[in-house]
């Protein structure tokens, strides 16, 4: 179409199917936002309006049109979401725009959690001492820590006790309003600082915590998960979260609303972390796609997996059916499986133990490519392995069920 003076198509570097574009008519302003399955200008597709002087003015050979794509995505529902998005911006910019429907809504609103997230840090909330008698009343909300680290928690403790509780040198502690029909916790609760309150709690000597009160009124789960772990993306955080805390925020980001963990919108939500690289994220999303692949396969055959700990009472009962004189017994994951930790078994320090005669494994599965992976190659390749090494006593692998509804195994 030679009417198209302006256009910018980025490259589709990962293939996806969908893509949010704008289309421009430059004489007029007026612009359209949309989303399509396909291929931007190679597929007869132009637009969706149903807007009658966009249309008009569309058709009309006297205007020029500008067009940008804005992004491709793998998934419909975030395709929707990133072009409400781009609506709702433009339309708050004033631009003049030709969309009735403002679309489905983003996930989040990151331009009013960065807002709130920068006075935070910058210390432009007012602040107040209040008795640290009241902090075991709050509620407290930790959107991304599957753990605390006590670690920091005495790090922050020692700092106060070594100023004989002068609390001048922490951070506040940031508690929202407004979020009881969210959270269902209460209207005072404690969304930041939550190893400042424990150390301050913990202390000798402190008798006081800053505290610093914020109205969250209307934001959701999401938005709140979010401006509390952008909090933990201080540089200064000496115990930073770990892999599995951002992993944890993408399986609950799929639980709660729907975001596919190897989506575009997963990739933003990481990006958002300065202390996380492109690498970090990758891997990040990677291992949160197992997860969240496990929980589609419980949910699609209604069977709720197995959870398999050495010290947990049902798991000892199984280890205890598979002892017996002369047999030692191994629980280990298919994704931790090592060879080594089974020969061992068969020593007493330097010297083989001559009363074993097998070892037996049991073998868990905690994620579906766990068990794929371990079924396709891991069981044939080890047990090859240990017939050509010719140890000293037999080994024996016993896969137990992955589901509470599966058949027994091993037994």
């Amino acid at each position: 179409m030679d009417r198209i003076v302006e256009k910018y198509i980025p490259n589709n570097e990962n293939n996806y199917k969908y893509f949010v574009y704008i289309w421009e008519i430059i004489e007029t302003g007026l612009k359209y936002c949309g989303y399509h399955l396909g291929i931007p200008l190679q597929d007869g597709y132009w637009h969706s309006s149903e807007h009658k002087k966009f249309n008009k003015q569309f058709s009309n050979s006297n205007y020029t049109l500008r067009y940008k794509v804005m992004g491709y995505f793998k998934y419909e529902k975030e395709a929707k979401r990133f072009e409400g998005q781009m609506i709702r911006e433009l339309k708050e910019k004033g631009e003049y725009m030709a969309n009735i429907s403002n679309s489905s809504k983003p996930i989040i609103d990151r331009q009013k959690i960065f807002t709130l997230n920068e006075k935070i840090k910058e210390g432009l909330l007012k602040s107040e001492l209040r008795p640290k008698s009241e902090i075991p009343t709050l509620s407290w909300f930790q959107g991304s820590r599957v753990e605390e680290s006590k670690a920091n928690i005495i790090k922050i403790r020692r700092k106060i006790d070594d100023k004989l509780g002068s609390v001048d040198d922490t951070k506040p502690v940031v508690v929202a309003r407004g979020t009881d029909s969210v959270l269902g916790l209460g209207d005072e609760v404690g969304i930041i600082g939550f190893h400042t309150k424990s150390a301050i709690v913990s202390s000798k000597h402190a008798t006081q915590y800053k505290r610093v009160d914020v109205d969250l009124s209307g934001w959701s789960e999401a938005e709140i998960v979010k401006i509390s772990s952008l909090d933990n993306d201080d540089p200064m955080i000496t115990t930073p979260p770990t892999p599995d805390d951002y992993k944890k925020e993408l399986v609950d980001l799929w639980d709660r609303d729907g975001v596919e963990p190897d989506s575009a919108e997963a990739f933003q939500w990481l990006k958002d972390y300065d202390r996380l690289s492109t690498t970090d994220i990758a891997n990040i999303m990677e291992k949160a796609k197992v997860k969240v692949d496990t929980k589609k396969e419980e949910k699609r055959l209604n069977r709720k997996k197995i959870i398999y700990h050495h010290k947990e009472k049902e798991t000892k009962a199984i280890i205890e059916s598979h002892t017996e004189d002369g047999v030692k017994v191994k629980l280990m994951s298919s994704a931790s499986y090592r060879l080594d930790r089974i020969i061992k078994e068969g020593w007493d320090g330097d010297e083989f133990d001559e009363k074993i005669h097998t070892v037996k494994v049991l073998i868990y599965h905690t994620e579906k490519k766990n068990r794929k992976d371990w079924d396709l190659n891991g069981l044939s390749d080890e047990s090859k392995l240990i017939v050509a090494l010719n140890l000293p006593f037999d080994v024996e692998f016993i896969t137990l069920p992955m589901y509470q509804s599966d058949k027994t195994m091993g037994k």
